[in-house]
């Protein structure tokens, strides 16, 4: 008897019926007719199988192509085995988050850093220890040709010195051992004065700056440490800060059960200037009033709806605009690469508290157990090991569902905080995703239908980087 694989989707959308291939990522159109007699083999396969193979053949021969039913005996369709996983402390490293400064000058309701501490002391990188992280990661990337400097904190820019200095430091040491660095910084935007800006356009910083939306939605939880709300004093050094970038910034919004209307966070993105944007939903307990329960997802999808409406729109019309909550499943689709982790955290990348303690990556900052090490005796806790080696595949909950490939499992921090460990991830947002993938099948089927190269240019990086954390 035939057995279907347990990595296909099947739905409609907008009277579109797609299968779409969890193992491959592959998106197949169906018929009205095919997806009836589909529906109808997964549930009596000894019985309705037969009815696709006989009036059916296209369908069929993609199915066993595919590997999404086997017959018995049969020999082919897609190899099942698993790569070999290197569970070694020496797996290169070619990202670090360097916590700068482990403190804010804000105090936003929602941060998982406690105003930036991680709960311990506040403190500042100092010079030293920056450049002993940068050390690190050149003694530790192997022949990784493309390396990447986080400046993260709390708020980075309150220690801008350190930052320009390791800027420097690391510009002259790749120059000479011919590699090249890509840096980045998530900014509240308060301390993005000129002169930090000509540092950002000298050394090609990718910017993302944290805003929740308009006044009203953003000075609820993001505040100043006297309780008032924050977007009166950043939104004019947003504008000036976009009018004299030279990059392209990206917005970044908490969304919370204060404010679900995703298109009108959208839409003051584009009213102050950004071209990119990525919504992110809280990550809380749920005894919090920011705290998104499943009743509101229902809402949540419609208006995922109508961003991804806009979303087609700037396609059609040639805009490089990107929302990320698109942008990772797409790129997914065009790579055809399937994730095994959501993340590098504690492989490909890892982060640097100011004191310079490694960790996996920044949200794990200073939490007991996960210290790997430090940044002048190395690596001293075999926990690096979980990282390197974890495969969605082996999770209970996710080895059976289709999504693994897309989303990698979720975020490994929010698993932990959540569950107590990295192999069983948190669920509340899953059926969000998933609907997160329906529009992105969505998406990429029209865009490509409109252009079949559309995406060449949008996600070719994309795909370097998924090849990375592969």
């Amino acid at each position: 008897m035939a057995m279907f694989s347990s990595d296909i989707h099947i739905f409609s959308y907008r009277n579109i019926h797609y299968l779409f291939n969890g193992k491959t990522l592959k998106v197949y159109e169906l018929t009205d007719d095919e997806v009836e007699v589909l529906n109808n083999a997964i549930k009596h396969p000894e019985k309705d199988l037969k009815v696709i193979k006989d009036n059916h053949q296209d369908l069929f021969d993609y199915l066993i192509k595919e590997g999404i039913i086997r017959e018995e005996g049969a020999i082919g369709g897609v190899d099942d085995s698993r790569h070999e996983i290197s569970m070694t402390q020496d797996q290169p490293i070619t990202c670090v988050e360097l916590e700068v400064a482990n403190d804010c000058n804000m105090r936003c309701r929602y941060c998982y850093s406690e105003d930036g501490t991680y709960g311990c002391k506040k403190e500042w990188m100092t010079a030293e220890v920056a450049k002993r992280c940068v050390d690190f990661l050149f003694e530790n990337c192997g022949d990784a040709h493309e390396l990447s400097i986080v400046f993260f904190g709390g708020e980075p820019l309150l220690n801008f010195p350190v930052i320009s200095t390791v800027a420097d430091y690391a510009n002259e040491k790749a120059k000479k051992e011919k590699k090249n660095i890509l840096y980045s910084i998530t900014t509240n935007a308060t301390l993005l004065t000129n002169q930090v800006i000509e540092f950002l356009n000298k050394n090609h910083v990718y910017v993302t700056i944290s805003i929740d939306g308009p006044e009203q939605v953003h000075d609820k939880y993001r505040i100043f440490e006297n309780g008032q709300g924050s977007y009166h004093a950043i939104k004019p050094k947003i504008l000036n800060f976009l009018a004299k970038y030279e990059g392209t910034a990206r917005a970044r919004a908490t969304v919370s059960n204060h404010c679900i209307e995703l298109m009108s966070i959208e839409n003051h993105f584009d009213d102050l200037g950004f071209q990119k944007s990525t919504l992110s939903f809280v990550d809380t307990n749920r005894d919090s009033e920011m705290y998104i329960p499943s009743s509101r997802f229902g809402d949540i999808c419609a208006q995922l709806e109508r961003t991804a409406d806009k979303y087609l729109e700037q396609l059609f019309s040639g805009e490089m605009t990107s929302n990320t909550i698109y942008d990772s499943a797409i790129g997914s689709l065009y790579s055809k690469i399937a994730r095994r982790k959501p993340c590098g955290a504690g492989s490909a990348c890892v982060a640097f508290t100011a004191s310079g303690d490694i960790y996996p990556c920044h949200r794990f900052s200073n939490l007991e157990g996960y210290k790997l090490g430090d940044c002048f005796y190395g690596w001293n806790n075999p926990m690096r090991d979980s990282f390197t080696g974890f495969e969605i595949g082996e999770r209970n909950i996710c080895m059976n569902c289709y999504m693994k490939g897309i989303c990698g499992g979720g975020c490994l921090h929010t698993a932990v905080m959540n569950t107590g460990t990295i192999h069983t991830p948190s669920t509340h947002y899953c059926d969000i995703y998933k609907k997160v993938l329906e529009l992105a099948i969505y998406i990429y089927d029209q865009a490509k239908k409109h252009d079949p190269q559309i995406f060449e240019k949008r996600f070719s990086a994309l795909m370097k980087a998924l090849e990375k954390v592969e």
